[in-house]
């Protein structure tokens, strides 16, 4: 576990405040909720939500997202899925083009850590 918290805090995220603050210290439950998080198939339906141009979708699957990545003190992951939340809000499908698909390398990044292979 701590080669994993290791690994999160040099990626920017903030896991010893996720433990202390919302898990009790709890590093098993804190593990389980990172390797549930990194296999949701929440980032696939929110990829086809954007592809089909379904942004009322795509915001609600995005938004569920940033929750879980604030829960889980994931903070690169979050600030990623507030900018693609603001480029939702404005419509330009460039720029939520652009940022999803920052969100989807930083979740793709996460991923790795969790699994190991980062």
């Amino acid at each position: 576990m701590n080669e994993l918290m290791h690994r999160l805090a040099s990626w920017g995220a903030s896991p010893n405040d996720a433990l202390r603050c919302r898990m009790m210290g709890d590093q098993k439950l804190y593990k389980r909720l990172l390797k549930k998080f990194a296999g949701t198939e929440k980032i696939k339906a929110f990829l086809l939500a954007v592809e089909a141009e379904d942004y009322q979708k795509a915001y609600y699957e995005i938004h569920q997202m940033k929750g879980s990545a604030g829960v889980l003190s994931l903070t690169p992951l979050y600030r990623s899925a507030e900018e693609v939340i603001s480029a939702l809000r404005t419509g330009e499908r460039e720029k939520i083009i652009s940022c999803t698909e920052m969100f989807e390398g930083k979740f793709e990044e996460f991923v790795r850590i969790v699994q190991g292979t980062a």
